[in-house]
């Protein structure tokens, strides 16, 4: 259900609204040299209001599914890097798009990586992939690259 102007609402004081849809008005002129009032640019912001639902109501009708509209999310895993490993030195950005395996077959792509924060107290690396075969790679397990 679209909302329509309450006239009501808005044409008291300190506003002063006295939009009328009646009237038809598309545009409010100015005079220079002249202060402009909250009374005009309240009028501007009905003004506006109304046609946006106008424009709104004619292509959308009420409760129509809007197609390409949906919520798509993926879950992904991350595994960060200590600074004792042998790679924590290492620019890391060469392995997004890489796949990586651990020792017992779970596969994984790499979709990112962060480098470390230049912060004392955070200084890991931090690999993001999304799992390609079932299971998880678990602590302490030495994950590589497969293939090239």
């Amino acid at each position: 259900m679209a909302l329509s102007y309450d006239a009501n609402l808005f044409n008291i004081n300190p506003y002063y609204d006295d939009f009328d849809e009646d009237k038809k008005f598309l545009r409010t002129l100015f005079r220079p040299g002249r202060a402009v009032q909250a009374r005009e640019l309240t009028q501007l912001q009905t003004v506006l209001q109304n046609q946006v639902e106008r424009i709104g109501t004619h292509i959308f009708d009420n409760g129509a599914v809007i197609l390409g509209g949906g919520i798509a999310e993926s879950n992904i895993a991350y595994a960060r890097l200590g600074t004792a490993d042998a790679l924590s030195s290492t620019d890391l950005s060469r392995l997004v798009d890489q796949n990586i395996s651990d020792d017992s077959g779970i596969n994984a792509k790499v979709l990112y990586t962060l480098g470390g924060s230049t912060l004392p107290a955070d200084a890991n690396q931090v690999v993001f992939f999304q799992y390609t075969s079932n299971g998880n790679f678990s602590a302490g397990s030495t994950i590589g690259t497969t293939g090239a």
